[in-house]
C-alpha cells in the first residue's frame, strides 16, 4: 500500500489535506489511472483501496468528518478463464534440472493444489505419516497466518512429492526444521514472485531447449507472452490439480483437498475422513502421478 501511496497518489494529490478531499477528485484519479496508464483494473482498485482504508480511519476516528471515499465504486474486473499446461507440458517442465524448492513447489500445486503463499507456509511439522496439513499461509506484509478460508485441512501425499520435499528439507542451509522453501534468512521463505518466475522460466526452457542460454532476452519475453496469452502462471498449476482429480472423487471431497469453500457448503465439508484421504489419495496415484513419473 505505502508503495501504491508513492508512486500513484502522492505525485496525484501533492499537497491536498485529508478533508479538503472530495468524491469527485477520488473518482477522476482512478478514472486517469485508467486512461494514462496500462494498469488492470484489480490494479486501479488496489490503488485506491490503499486510499480508501486511511481515509475510512481518518474518519472513525473524528479527524475528517465524512469520508469521500465510501461511495466510490470500484472499476469492474473481466476474469479471464485460468489455463492450465498441457499433461506433457507439466511432464517436460518437471525434466528439468531445477532447484529442488521450485520442484517441490511445483508438484505441491500440481498435485495436491495448495496456493503459493500454503507452500511457502510449510514445514517439516506439518507433515506426518504421508500426510499433509495445511495449516497456515505466508504473507510478505503479515507473514504467517491462517489459509484464505481460515480452515486447515488435511491431504495426501503421494511418495514423489514426498521426496520432493526431503529433497529440499536436506538443501536447506539454515534449519533442517524451517521453512521448506527456504530463502536467504532463516525467519522467512523463499519470496513469492522468486517463485513465480522460476515457473515463468520453466515455461520458456521447456520451449527453447538446449538453446535457452544463447536465445536473446527478447526473444525468450516473446516466447513467455505466449504462456502469457494462455493465462498460465504458476497458480496454472492448482487449477491442474482441480480439473484432473475432478470426477475421481465427488466435488466435496475434492474441496477437501483444494480448500474450495462455497455459500452452500456445510462444517462437514471442512473435516477430512480416512476414507476421503483414501479416495483422494487414490485418484491423485490414477490421475496425477503417472504424468510425474513419466518425466
Amino acid at each position: 500500500c505505502l508503495a501504491y501511496i508513492r508512486q500513484y497518489v502522492r505525485p496525484a494529490f501533492p499537497a491536498l489535506k485529508l478533508s479538503s478531499v472530495k468524491p469527485y477528485q477520488l473518482e477522476s484519479f482512478m478514472m486517469g489511472l485508467k486512461k494514462t496508464t496500462s494498469l488492470s483494473n484489480s490494479s486501479i482498485n488496489a490503488i485506491f483501496e490503499a486510499v480508501r482504508i486511511p481515509l475510512r480511519e481518518a474518519h472513525r476516528l473524528g479527524i475528517i468528518p465524512s469520508n469521500p471515499g465510501e461511495n466510490i465504486r470500484k472499476l469492474s474486473i473481466t476474469r479471464t478463464e485460468k489455463g492450465i499446461p498441457t499433461e506433457e507440458e507439466l511432464g517436460d517442465i518437471l525434466a528439468l534440472d531445477l532447484d529442488p524448492r521450485i520442484r517441490c513447489a511445483i508438484l505441491l500445486g500440481a498435485v495436491c493444489g495448495l496456493r503459493l503463499g500454503e507452500v511457502q507456509a510449510l514445514r517439516p511439522e506439518h507433515i506426518s505419516e504421508g500426510v499433509l496439513r495445511v495449516q497456515y499461509s505466508w504473507s510478505k506484509v503479515e507473514g504467517l497466518k491462517s489459509t484464505k478460508t481460515g480452515k486447515t485441512r488435511t491431504i495426501p501425499l503421494p511418495e514423489v512429492v514426498q521426496k520432493a520435499i526431503e529433497d529440499a528439507k536436506q538443501a536447506n542451509p539454515h534449519n533442517r526444521d524451517g521453512f521448506i522453501m527456504y530463502g536467504g534468512l532463516p525467519d522467512a521463505p523463499l519470496d513469492c514472485r522468486f517463485i513465480e518466475r522460476c515457473f515463468d522460466k520453466c515455461l520458456v526452457m521447456i520451449e527453447l531447449g538446449e538453446s535457452f542460454q544463447s536465445t536473446p532476452t527478447e526473444e525468450k519475453k516473446k516466447i513467455l507472452t505466449t504462456w502469457k496469452d494462455r493465462n498460465i502462471s504458476f497458480h496454472s498449476l492448482r487449477h491442474f490439480a482441480n480439473a484432473h482429480l475432478r470426477g475421481a472423487v465427488p466435488d466435496e471431497t475434492l474441496r477437501k483437498l483444494t480448500g474450495h469453500r462455497t455459500a452452500e457448503m456445510t462444517n462437514h465439508y471442512d473435516h477430512t475422513t480416512e476414507t476421503d484421504l483414501e479416495n483422494l489419495r487414490e485418484a491423485q496415484e490414477k490421475r496425477i502421478i503417472p504424468l510425474i513419473r513419466s518425466a
